[in-house]
């Protein structure tokens, strides 16, 4: 991508059931649900079905003028000796993104080493020594990668994450491999779901020792932060965060103890959340607002005022 070098390239290789030495990676079942059936063939930005590798260019070259509707803000540290990747981020809507909004990381790994068939007409010589880059090693949160919320969002929506991954043992060269983000909207067909934005960050570039105290793990306990504005009329936000993934319930009620809005009520990941309420159906008044979740349940008053 000589003339779009800020391009994130993400090489699958497989089937599960091929010969390709580097087919076996944690979230392989991409592939398939992405609809690839052959070599070479590739998406861009998650807009179409697998297209030849002629196609790709052009495709990517009218992506580079299209503005990201998300940014991808934060931190990574790599700790070499335990092998674990820190990540701090926040990612913020820029433009209205109807559906609901995924992040998706994944590890891949540059200068490996081994055969590759050619591909006549599409530039692809192959070789006994051919050298392939960006080779996907771990999808890390799964193929499919954690919603950031329940629905989709307004400009100025946000989410934080806060956790850590570790690099998966099919890597070969700890030196050689980056962190990649991207955030795409839930859609079926999973190739017409919108890449929003992405990042790469070679973990190299960015060492850690564990005596840093980086502040990226996952929350040590289940925490309700106060609504911001509170006061408020007629929307604020709510953060909560968690020390693992589960079921979790956020629930607002009147101080008759009558639910007036469900603002969260499915499974999501460990880290540090954040929702918008909109109040603006209801009078004027001191509310609660109660997060449950493993059996941990916390609340925080907020005063409405029209």
């Amino acid at each position: 991508m000589l003339y779009n070098p800020n391009t994130v390239l993400l090489a699958y290789h497989g089937p599960s059931n091929s010969s390709d030495p580097y087919r076996v990676f944690t979230g392989n079942n991409i592939i398939s649900l992405l609809g690839f059936s052959g070599y070479p063939t590739g998406i861009v930005d998650r807009l179409t079905a697998p297209q030849s590798r002629s196609a790709w260019a052009g495709q990517v070259n009218n992506r580079s003028f299209a503005p990201p509707k998300v940014s991808i803000e934060g931190v990574i540290g790599f700790e070499k000796d335990s092998n674990k990747i820190h990540v701090k981020i926040t990612v913020k809507a820029l433009a209205e993104i109807p559906d609901i909004p995924v992040i998706n990381f994944i590890l891949t790994e540059n200068k490996l080493v081994s055969p590759q068939t050619g591909s006549g007409g599409t530039g692809c010589a192959g070789g006994n020594e051919y050298v392939h880059d960006h080779v996907v090693r771990a999808m890390l949160n799964g193929a499919l990668g954690n919603d950031l919320s329940k629905s989709g969002w307004a400009i100025g929506d946000s989410a934080v994450i806060d956790t850590f991954y570790y690099v998966s043992s099919n890597v070969q060269s700890t030196t050689q491999i980056d962190l990649n983000a991207f955030v795409y909207s839930k859609k079926s067909p999973l190739n017409t779901s919108e890449i929003h934005q992405a990042r790469k960050w070679k973990l190299s570039d960015y060492p850690v020792d564990v005596k840093d105290n980086f502040q990226a793990g996952n929350p040590v306990d289940f925490e309700l932060q106060q609504n911001f504005p509170n006061p408020f009329n007629p929307e604020t936000k709510i953060s909560f965060s968690l020390p693992k993934s589960g079921f979790v319930s956020l629930k607002v009620y009147d101080l008759l103890g009558k639910e007036v809005a469900v603002l969260v009520s499915e499974d999501l990941a460990q880290g540090t959340h954040s929702v918008s309420f909109d109040a603006s159906q209801l009078p004027s008044g001191v509310y609660v607002y109660q997060l449950q979740a493993d059996g941990v349940k916390l609340s925080r008053k907020m005063s409405l005022l029209k």
